[in-house]
């Protein structure tokens, strides 16, 4: 009885199901066929991964895609461009370590340190990290187009819907700015700028001290000062300050704009603390910048608020001031670009205000003012007639000068690579547009004065402004070499383009006029090496060789310039007139500036 009893084994279900003989113990709850059946299984597995080739951690990492960095916002993950799969992780990775390369240098007021990773970026500054990749994609116009509408829409939502000002916004809008001229949508630069002015009060940037509480006065809390910050917290605000002093004052000296920061004292404090914290070369340098940008606004308030029998006074003790400036620099300092475009800009800013630029009261904006009217308000050297070019001795001078820094900055501007043109800074791309300006206006100037100084007409040949215009003009070409979008768009570099051909062509009417008769030629009989045959490249169209049309003879040329259909070189002289197009034209496609007509400035 007892031995049937223990015979029963009830079988498992696997057993049961399979319908075979279910082995095991009695006093056992699995089945000995199951176990067997497991350890095979995993003797298997076993042998597979002792063939297979050992991989460190390490390796998978840098191979594998990184998740989405925990604790960001919906809006952070929403514009992560890496999450979304528009930007491989491995091509950002490049992409910021290009702009640390590449592009920092050219804009030393967003560092990103060396040790600094891209997961790093993701987390905590993610909307910096946007615009480096896009600032970083300007070869490529379709990612960029998708970019710049996702850079915008965060623009929105962080400064608009939910209004929340940060350090990350502000040092992505600098970046942003900082490369805009090479972007699709370059004409938002203003309000770009406006904004990074909003966050810089927000945060109190441009106040807070030793001496100064970060809170306002209004505020019930506990008042006290900001010894809690890092030395790098500090010195990210001291670049951001100055970055953003040095991009609006550079634009409103050139565009004879309004100031967004006059506590000129404070900005130049703070670039001294950053020389004493230094934590990079180039923060050795930005108090250069702001001393040379210091005297730029001391010389344009000149212009302003001095009539034109006392300019000369203020214009020779802006010469001394420059002069003995030089003497300050640094040995090393040909080797900073930023400090080489301003250097050369500077002088040539002087000559601009003292040989061309008229007092703010005697400019009347209408197209249908009296050309004798308007006569009686210029200086003598600039008013109209077939009257010798009467300067003064100091006018002679910087005439002299700036031929001479004309010639030496374009030496060293075309001596770039072509990519190079594709990096630098806002600031370097205005300045060099100014400089082509006020180089073309001193080479006619020169032309017209050689016939009484040959030392004046030896300076303005060894300028060769026709020689720099071509080669300004390939190097142009080479940049916008696919000139429309994917979508059929412009591209922003096509505009730059157009701008050359109206300066060209002012350039020619007005140098040609210039010459003394004994060397005047007809256009169309210009030496091979001349300007007029290969302006625009080696093409052989009539469009290319004569930008003006068929059949102009120096006769004809006389006549458009009266017409006004671009500012006469000794009528209407002002800067703003002739640079206009070079940063807004998008504003204006099919016009061109007539005498009167405020050009639209981004």
């Amino acid at each position: 009885m007892a031995s049937s009893t223990v015979g029963h084994v009830r079988t498992c279900e696997n057993c049961a199901r399979g319908k075979i003989r279910c082995i095991r113990a009695p006093d056992s709850s699995i089945c000995d066929r199951r176990v067997e059946a497991l350890e095979a299984k995993v003797d298997e597995l076993l042998a597979r991964v002792g063939t297979q080739p050992h991989t460190t951690p390490q390796t998978e990492v840098s191979c594998a895609p990184c998740a989405t960095p925990t604790g960001l916002s919906d809006t952070d993950r929403a514009e992560d461009v890496i999450d979304r799969g528009i930007v491989s992780y491995s091509d950002a990775t490049k992409m910021l370590d290009s702009f640390r390369q590449t592009l920092m240098p050219y804009f030393p007021f967003v560092i990103i340190a060396p040790q600094t990773t891209l997961d790093q970026l993701r987390a905590e500054k993610p909307f910096l990290l946007l615009a480096i990749i896009k600032v970083s994609m300007y070869r490529d116009t379709a990612a960029q187009r998708i970019l710049e509408e996702i850079f915008q829409s965060a623009v929105a939502k962080r400064m608009i819907f939910s209004h929340a000002p940060s350090m990350d916004v502000l040092q992505g809008l600098l970046v942003a700015l900082a490369w805009l001229h090479h972007q699709i949508q370059h004409m938002r630069f203003s309000s770009y700028l406006h904004l990074a002015w909003s966050i810089v009060g927000d945060l109190r940037l441009d106040r807070v001290s030793d001496t100064q509480s970060i809170y306002s006065r209004m505020d019930m809390s506990t008042v006290s000062s900001d010894h809690r910050s890092s030395k790098q917290s500090k010195n990210e605000s001291r670049r951001a300050l100055i970055g953003c002093y040095m991009l609006s004052s550079c634009r409103s000296t050139m565009f004879q704009k309004d100031r967004m920061m006059t506590r000129l004292s404070y900005v130049e404090k703070q670039a001294l603390e950053l020389l004493d914290n230094a934590e990079t070369a180039s923060d050795r340098c930005l108090i250069h910048l702001v001393k040379l940008q210091q005297i730029f606004e001391r010389i344009d308030d000149a212009v302003v608020t001095t009539t034109n029998p006392g300019r000369e006074i203020d214009m020779r003790g802006f010469q001394s001031q420059i002069n003995e400036y030089k003497t300050t620099l640094p040995a090393t300092f040909s080797d900073n670009s930023l400090l080489r475009f301003n250097l050369h800009t500077l002088q040539l800013f002087l000559c601009q205000a003292c040989l061309f630029d008229k007092h703010e009261t005697a400019y009347i904006a209408t197209s249908s003012m009296n050309r004798s009217h308007a006569d009686s308000r210029l200086p003598p050297h600039l008013r109209s007639g077939q009257h010798p070019l009467e300067l003064s001795d100091f006018q002679v001078e910087l005439l002299g000068r700036g031929l001479t820094e004309a010639k030496k900055f374009f030496d060293y501007l075309l001596q770039f690579s072509p990519e190079t043109y594709g990096v630098i800074s806002h600031t370097q791309w205005l300045q060099a547009g100014f400089n082509l300006v006020i180089g073309c206006k001193l080479a006619v100037t020169g032309a017209k004065y050689a016939q009484r100084s040959q030392h004046i007409g030896a300076l303005c040949s060894t300028l060769n402004m026709p020689q720099i215009i071509r080669g300004t003009s390939h190097r142009l070409q080479w940049l916008s070499k696919d000139k429309v979008d994917t979508d059929g768009k412009q591209q922003s570099k096509h505009f730059y383009e157009v701008w050359l051909e109206h300066i060209l062509e002012w350039f020619e009417q007005k140098y040609h006029l210039a010459q003394p008769e004994a060397q005047a030629l007809p256009l169309t009989e210009m030496p091979p090496g001349g300007f007029r045959s290969s302006a625009f490249g080696n093409g052989s169209s009539s469009q290319e060789a004569n930008i003006l049309g068929q059949g102009h003879g120096v006769e004809q040329v006389a006549q458009i310039d009266e017409t006004g259909t671009w500012p006469d070189f000794l009528w209407d002289i002002s800067t703003e007139d002739i640079l206009g197009g070079y940063m807004g034209f998008l504003d204006m496609p099919n016009a061109m500036p007539q005498f009167g007509y405020e050009m639209p400035i981004p």
